[in-house]
């Protein structure tokens, strides 16, 4: 009995048959995976995987058809063509994150955050018990990954992951999906992506309790952030260099292992002259030299943990609810503002090529103004029937 071979496309969620005439076939539109379905000798259905290169998958249909057909024509049995060895998901998310480390830019922080997503991904994997390569991942099973997030619960019941976590979870995985040269065309829209966070600033109080609570150092470091605005990456891989002590501006650019944000962040800053000839001062006090980090760790390279030192003193301090560097950003970016700095201004100096989130720091900044009632009693007062006559 002639072997049947059919070669499947996954089209839209689902899989169809691709018509093989005499070798003439061409892909269905849409179609991103491939796969081999044929019947073995107890009568079991497989359908395996052939990747998501049409030709690569068509030649080995082909070449199977040819062989199972010489095969029951002469009864001579040919030897096994050596396939080499398919890396499992394992090993491909190893090499994936060996090759993040050494890709220029890729931030350590950003290292872990990979790690930790592909943690879970491998947990997931095991649940479903048939991903067991890159290529088994389908749309549905992504969105099972979800779901999968959605439901993981700490010891004391509560969800593990937040809407933001399971967001850039499921992105990381795309990620690496699409580095294995796997393509699933979701839509961003369809990834779960949470409202954005509002933006939120420390009030003058907050401020000073901050800088009552911390040592010189760190009371240098958490201004630093205020008084430029800056980014905790930007901040991090600021040198001595990038400091003109004579006008004092600032200065983001790339390093020689660190790439900005975008190219509108790269940008010079002014920042306060006396917070300048501080930063001079500290420089002198320790040889520093030109090339060295402003605000490095302990060895000397740049350091990893702002956000943990800023939550002790926050702490020390008294300071509840959210407690972040950008907050810092936000602070700086409305006090500008509220000192009638051009909206562009401030924008270039932040470093964003979008107004559109400049506006969240002029809407925060003009529902503080307590001359906004005043203004608004007087812009209807015609109209007030509770006017005294």
């Amino acid at each position: 009995m002639k072997a049947k071979f059919s070669l499947l496309a996954y089209v839209s969620g689902k899989r169809v048959t691709i018509p093989i005439k005499k070798g003439a076939a061409s892909p269905p539109q849409g179609a991103t995976r491939f796969y081999l379905r044929y019947t073995d000798e107890f009568g079991k259905r497989h359908d395996d995987s052939l990747g998501t290169d049409f030709a690569l998958a068509l030649a080995e249909v082909l070449s199977l058809e040819a062989r199972t057909e010489y095969e029951r024509k002469t009864g001579q049995k040919l030897p096994a063509v050596p396939q080499p060895q398919k890396k499992t998901l394992t090993d491909q998310i190893k090499d994936w994150l060996e090759l993040k480390k050494i890709t220029p830019g890729t931030a350590p922080n950003t290292i872990k955050t990979y790690t930790r997503t592909m943690k879970h991904f491998l947990a997931f994997a095991e649940t479903r018990g048939a991903i067991h390569f890159a290529a088994d991942m389908t749309r549905e099973e992504m969105f099972r990954f979800s779901v999968y997030l959605r439901a993981e619960r700490k010891k004391n019941g509560r969800p593990r992951f937040k809407p933001l976590s399971i967001y850039s979870h499921f992105a990381n995985v795309m990620i690496f999906l699409k580095a294995q040269n796997i393509h699933l065309a979701i839509p961003k829209k369809q990834w779960g992506k949470p409202a954005p966070r509002k933006a939120q600033k420390y009030t003058t109080e907050e401020l000073d309790a901050l800088f009552l609570h911390a040592s010189e150092e760190e009371s240098l470091l958490f201004k630093s952030f205020f008084y430029s605005g800056m980014r905790n990456q930007e901040l991090g891989y600021l040198t001595y260099a990038d400091i003109d002590f004579k006008t004092s501006i600032w200065t983001v650019q790339p390093k020689q292992d660190w790439e900005t944000k975008s190219d509108d962040s790269v940008r010079w800053i002014p920042v306060p002259a006396f917070h300048t000839e501080d930063i001079r001062e500290r420089m002198a006090r320790s040889a520093a030299k030109p090339t060295d980090f402003v605000f490095p760790n302990s060895k000397g390279t740049r350091h990893q943990n702002y956000v943990q030192l800023l939550k002790k003193v926050a702490r020390h301090a008294g300071i509840t609810g959210r407690v972040d560097i950008h907050k810092f950003r936000s602070t700086c970016a409305t006090t500008w503002l509220r000192d009638g700095i051009d909206i562009l201004e401030v924008a270039r100096r932040l470093g964003h090529g979008n107004l559109g989130t400049i506006r969240q720091y002029v809407e925060m900044m003009d529902k503080e103004d307590p001359k906004m009632m005043e203004r608004t009693d007087k812009s209807f007062e015609r109209w007030n029937t509770r006017r005294v006559a």
